[in-house]
C-alpha cells in the first residue's frame, strides 16, 4: 500500500528488541484473571440461535451487571441473564416486566437491572423484586438506550419523546423537538453527560446544555452510539457517516475505518480488554481498530452476519455479539 518494507521492518523489530529486554529484567508478573481463560478456546468464534435453545434470533442489546451476570434482550421474547452456562429467563409469564418487546439495558450500582422496552421500564432489583415505569403523560414511551452516571442518576433516550433523567427525586422528561429522538447516553471522565439524537450531538456539563454537529467536526449529526473508553476518549458512531468521530480534551477527531465510500450505521461500540475498539454495524458487520488498523468481519470473509446489533463482555472476559437475525455471537479474545 505504498509503504517501504524495510523501513517498516527495521522499526517492528526494534519494537521486538524492546519487549524482549523489558520482558528479560521483569519476569515476574502477577498473572491476571483473564489470562487463566482456558487456551482452547482462544480465538474461537460460537453462533448460538434458536437451533441451540435461544427464544429469538434477533438480539436487542447485551450488558453485565454488577454481580457479574451476563444480561441478554431477545427481541419480542423478553430478557435473560447468563450465570456461568445457565440462562435465567424473564418474560410476562413468568415475571412482572412490563413486555417482552425489550429493547435496552443499562445496570445501576446497587445491582439493579433495568430494562427498556417498547413502553417503559422495567426494574428487577438484586434479590428479584420488580418495579417499572411508564410516563403516564405519553402514548408510547419506546426506550432506546439506558445509561446509569457516575451519580446514579438514571438516563433514559426514547423514540419520539426526548429523554428522561432521574437523579434520585422521579424521572423528569426532557423534550425538544428537534432532538426528540435519543439513540444513546453517555459521560465522560469530567461528568459531562452526551445525549445522542438524530440532529446531532448534545453536551450536558452541569450547569448548560450545548450542541456539536458536522460544524463541529462530528461524522454525521445522526449520532447513533457512544462509548468512553480507557483512554478517555469519547467515541461517536453516526448513521451515515464516511469516518467515526471521538472526543479527547474536547477536540473533534475522526478516524477511518476502511469500508468503503457509502458511510457507515453504527449500533454500538465496544472496548475490549486488549485496548481495541469494537464497532457494531449495519451493512458492514463488525469492526476492529487496534490502535492503528481497522480489520472487518463480514460475511465474505466468514462472519455470521453484516447486521450487528450490540456487544457485550462477561466476566471471564469474553465478547459477545448481538446479530440482527442471526443469533447471538460468543468470542473468546486470544491471550496476547
Amino acid at each position: 500500500m505504498g509503504m517501504k518494507y524495510t523501513r517498516y521492518a527495521r522499526k517492528y523489530l526494534r519494537h521486538l528488541t524492546a519487549i524482549f529486554l523489558l520482558l528479560t529484567i521483569v519476569p515476574g508478573c502477577e498473572k491476571t484473571g483473564y489470562e487463566l481463560l482456558d487456551p482452547q478456546s482462544a480465538g474461537i468464534w460460537t453462533l448460538y440461535n434458536t437451533g441451540t435453545g435461544l427464544p429469538s434470533n434477533q438480539i436487542r442489546d447485551i450488558s453485565g451487571d454488577k454481580a457479574g451476570n451476563l444480561w441478554v434482550n431477545f427481541a419480542g421474547s423478553g430478557t435473560a441473564s447468563l450465570d456461568d452456562e445457565t440462562w435465567t429467563y424473564y418474560r410476562t409469564t413468568n415475571s412482572d416486566i412490563l413486555s417482552n418487546a425489550v429493547t435496552a439495558l443499562g445496570a445501576a450500582p446497587d445491582g439493579t437491572m433495568i430494562i427498556g422496552t417498547t413502553n417503559g421500564l422495567s426494574f428487577i432489583s438484586s434479590s428479584g423484586v420488580w418495579d417499572s415505569y411508564k410516563d403516564p403523560a405519553v402514548s408510547t414511551m419506546y426506550i432506546n438506550c439506558i445509561k446509569v452516571d457516575s451519580k446514579g442518576w438514571i438516563w433514559v433516550g426514547t423514540e419520539n419523546q426526548g429523554f428522561y433523567v432521574d437523579s434520585g427525586t422521579g424521572f423528569e422528561q426532557i423534550y425538544v423537538s428537534l432532538f426528540a429522538n435519543v439513540n444513546a447516553i453517555e459521560e465522560d471522565d469530567a461528568g459531562n453527560v452526551f445525549v445522542g439524537t438524530d440532529n446531532g450531538l448534545l453536551k450536558w456539563d452541569g450547569a448548560g446544555w450545548s450542541v456539536l454537529t458536522t460544524t463541529e467536526g462530528l461524522a454525521a449529526n445522526g449520532v447513533t452510539a457512544l462509548m468512553l473508553d480507557s483512554r478517555d476518549r469519547l467515541w461517536i458512531g453516526t448513521s451515515g457517516g464516511l469516518t467515526v468521530s471521538y472526543i479527547l480534551r474536547s477536540v473533534v477527531y475522526n478516524l477511518s475505518l476502511m469500508n468503503g465510500t457509502s458511510g457507515t450505521f453504527v449500533r454500538d461500540i465496544y472496548e475490549d480488554r486488549r485496548g481495541h475498539i469494537w464497532f457494531a454495524t449495519w451493512f458492514d458487520g463488525l469492526i476492529r481498530y487496534d490502535g492503528v488498523i481497522s480489520h472487518s468481519y463480514k460475511v465474505y470473509n466468514g462472519f455470521f452476519e453484516d447486521d450487528v446489533n450490540c456487544i457485550g463482555e462477561d466476566s471471564k472476559g469474553n465478547m459477545w455479539f448481538g446479530l440482527y437475525s442471526n443469533g447471538l455471537v460468543k468470542y473468546t479474545l486470544p491471550l496476547e
